[in-house]
């Protein structure tokens, strides 16, 4: 063995297994990025979905229990019935407690606004306004109670 060979060894991995190696590590992180990324995506979609009211969780889950389980036609007809009758009952339930959830949101808007300064307070209701145009419901009705049949009067908030 000459002093060469100890001060200068031999690669390892030669360069064309080295050019190999990048490229499939740069592959897999892209497909791991891609994977993340698409994740990601399809969360934001089915959250928007969500929240403009153009689906509902029983449709998506109706329809993801449709795809990762293989059910008969009766099954499949019995399993739509389940979750339409559960989105009535949602619905109906919904109705009945809106005056309740108007009147929270109310005094919830009523508190923050004693909290905060002017411009903090108008920079606030912009937030709220533009929730509102994103999303296309608000996210506290301050003025709600009153024009529902309300009492107006907010609750205590615990």
């Amino acid at each position: 063995m000459t002093t060469d060979t100890i001060l200068h060894p031999p690669p390892v991995v030669s360069g064309h297994w080295r050019t190999v190696t990048n490229i499939l590590i740069i592959f897999v992180f892209g497909c791991v990025s891609g994977a993340f990324s698409m994740m990601l995506i399809d969360q934001h979609r089915v959250g928007d979905a969500l929240l403009r009211g153009e689906t509902s969780i029983g449709d998506l889950l109706e329809r993801r229990l449709m795809r990762d389980i293989l059910l008969e036609p009766g099954q499949r007809k019995s399993v739509h019935d389940l979750f339409e009758a559960n989105a009535h009952q949602r619905q109906e339930l919904e109705v009945r407690i809106r005056p309740q959830i108007q009147t929270l949101d109310q005094a919830t808007t009523a508190r923050i606004d004693a909290l905060l300064q002017p411009d903090q307070r108008e920079q606030f209701h912009n937030n709220l306004a533009q929730i509102e145009e994103h999303y296309g419901h608000k996210l506290f009705d301050p003025g709600a109670a009153a024009t529902n049949g309300a009492s107006g009067v907010a609750p205590e908030i615990p």
